[in-house]
């Protein structure tokens, strides 16, 4: 049986340079500018959780939480679920739980799996996603 959580770390190559480019308002600026250095805000990680979603096929996909949590928190709760994670660095991650239809882009063993729950780790100072797996 496969694990619960498919982690995918190169989710942000898949999605281009989307997810680098959301604005502090939420809409996408021109294309080609990036992120304002700096932190985060909610409002952003869930942008950037929603271009994740389009990635995966679901146009359509609605955020039902997202919570900000130190890295070390997140991939030890990961651990105790029995899976095995590597998501590099320190510092906070925004959550970004969302509902739908996705089909990842990549699946253990070239074997497609769906799921109706998924979630996108962002980098709370830097916004570029570092995880990204089914519930």
């Amino acid at each position: 049986m496969h694990k619960k959580f498919l982690l995918i770390s190169l989710l942000f190559l898949a999605m281009g340079g989307a997810v680098a480019s959301i604005s502090a308002q939420g809409e996408p600026p021109p294309s080609g500018t990036l992120l304002p250095p700096g932190p985060i805000t909610q409002a952003q990680a869930a942008a950037i959780g929603l271009v994740g979603a389009q990635a995966w096929g679901e146009q359509s996909a609605q955020v039902t939480s997202i919570h900000k949590q130190l890295r070390s928190e997140f991939v030890s709760q990961l651990k105790a679920q029995g899976d095995e994670v590597l998501v590099a660095g320190t510092g906070d991650v925004w959550i970004v739980d969302l509902s739908g239809k996705f089909t990842p882009n990549r699946g253990p063993f070239n074997h497609t799996l769906q799921c109706d729950k998924m979630f996108v780790v962002v980098d709370a100072d830097t916004g570029d996603v570092i995880s990204a797996g089914c519930r």
